[in-house]
């Protein structure tokens, strides 16, 4: 099969010239991790592409069998650029049609729901299309950076077996409830809300290229992640603090009392420490 791929990520693409499949062009997004780590094979045309138009005329240009997209930031208009025979297919990185959208990885740690990756044939809608083949990724335990390399290492996976299978869609279809997820630019929640939610919503984005802003009575605090530290020690000196109160400062890290229990914060960038004083209240009235 006359083969294009599309996107900014590697391992589907290093799967494609592991197969048998015969890749005549490599389409990857400027700037992309793909973009700069790939090494050129003899004789396949790389084409750079950086608007949704520029990539749509030269897509035209190739006579191709299969299209294979894994990272690609455009809806592509498949009705107008399909021809007969022709097959058109995207890896996203979620359970489909559960977490839709462009951030379903963040999307599976913030709704404490199963990660994964999908294979299927696209359409003029997002994420829509018949499911080829999938992979479970359940999240327990998984920092949010190893999850994201699973699921991109599933997504090469996922391909081979979709593509064993001649593409032929799942049967039965996956039951997942459909849903949609694409993160904000600007990731902002009151440090008031409960533990539980305060931590998942940070640990969702706990990666330096994005981070959760918390808004505190001393302004807003950028948090790579959260935990809760449980300690007898801790326990008995509890009745010392008030609530939102910060306990400790060390490295890019403060200790909070808060609801019961302290939780521990990483600060990023670390700079913004110097700012946050032991004694400090983060929330409601009172200061020490």
């Amino acid at each position: 099969m006359k083969t294009i791929f599309i996107g900014n990520r590697l391992n589907v693409l290093n799967a494609i010239l592991e197969s048998k499949l015969n890749l005549i062009a490599i389409f990857l997004q400027k700037d992309s991790y793909a973009s700069k780590q790939f090494q050129t094979p003899i004789n396949i045309p790389i084409i750079i592409f950086d608007n949704k138009d520029s990539l749509i005329n030269e897509i035209k240009k190739y006579r191709f069998d299969l299209l294979v997209s894994n990272g690609c930031p455009y809806i592509l208009p498949i009705s107008k650029l399909k021809t007969h025979n022709q097959v058109f297919i995207n890896i996203h990185p979620s359970l489909l049609p559960k977490l839709r959208g462009k951030n379903p990885i963040n999307g599976a740690v913030l709704f404490n729901t199963n990660a994964g990756v999908s294979v299927h044939t696209m359409t003029d809608e997002i994420d829509r299309g018949e499911i080829l083949a999938q992979i479970k990724i359940p999240i327990k335990n998984l920092p949010l950076s190893l999850l994201y390399k699973l699921c991109f290492n599933a997504e090469a996976k996922a391909f081979k077996m979709a593509l064993d299978s001649n593409f032929i869609p799942l049967n039965p279809k996956p039951k997942y409830k459909e849903s949609y997820y694409s993160r904000p630019k600007d990731i902002k929640t009151n440090i008031n809300i409960n533990n539980k939610e305060l931590i998942r919503k940070i640990n969702a984005f706990s990666i330096p290229q994005q981070t959760s802003k918390i808004i505190t009575k001393q302004g807003e605090i950028q948090v790579l992640k959260a935990t809760t530290i449980k300690n007898p020690y801790l326990d008995s000196i509890a009745k010392d603090y008030m609530n939102y109160e910060i306990v400790e400062q060390y490295e890019n890290k403060i200790l909070i009392y808060k609801d019961n229990e302290f939780l521990e914060l990483e600060i990023y960038p670390k700079e913004q420490i110097k700012h946050l004083h032991t004694r400090a209240i983060l929330w409601g009235g009172g200061n020490r």
